[in-house]
């Protein structure tokens, strides 16, 4: 599957420039760029279209929709770390 994602979505695994670096590399981005992320978000078969897996339906998604969804994410497990340290 990573073949295809590379393939198709090959600067997935690139950084966007130096001002971006600082983002990426908070962001834990900077080994795998994308990548990781999406392989997550389509685990959670949000995103799925009849006739795809999971990783293409993902990757067919609304870009808006998929950073939300990332975004709302990246919320909730912070909302848990800061909840699992009180």
């Amino acid at each position: 599957m990573s073949a295809y994602i590379k393939q198709h979505y090959g600067n997935l695994f690139q950084s966007a420039g130096i001002k971006s670096k600082k983002a990426t590399i908070n962001s834990g981005l900077d080994s795998f760029g994308w990548y990781g992320t999406i392989l997550e978000i389509s685990q959670d078969k949000v995103f799925d279209i009849s006739g795809y897996n999971s990783i293409q339906s993902t990757g067919l998604s609304n870009v808006h929709d998929f950073l939300t969804y990332a975004s709302y994410k990246k919320s909730v497990n912070t909302a848990e770390n800061n909840l699992a340290k009180v």
